[in-house]
């Protein structure tokens, strides 16, 4: 796989792109599975709150480009992407609570 660091093109706000290098927390390459779980670190304490408002917003919008980014990663071994996925689906489960 290539180097995980996203390439932003340039539309992209740099706030966005700074919030999703704190999550990754240190230089790349990043695996797809540690984007994921940077995603579900960034997602985890908004489940807490009962505001849901534009607050949210930039912490949502990176945790999406973390799984896009993953889902990317995981697309270049296309015959490993079917059970990269399901990996993938069980992490961001772990959002879902207990029923």
């Amino acid at each position: 796989m290539t180097d995980a660091r996203p390439a932003w093109p340039d539309t992209v706000p740099v706030r966005l792109r700074e919030r999703v290098a704190t999550a990754l927390a240190g230089p790349g390459p990043h695996a797809p599975a540690d984007l994921v779980q940077a995603a579900v670190s960034v997602t985890t304490p908004l489940l807490g709150t009962q505001d849901g408002g534009r607050g949210a917003a930039l912490d949502l919008l990176a945790a999406d480009a973390l799984v896009t980014h993953a889902l990317l990663r995981l697309a270049e071994n296309p015959e490993d992407f079917d059970a990269c996925c399901g990996d993938v689906m069980a992490t961001l489960s772990s959002l879902v609570p207990p029923r």
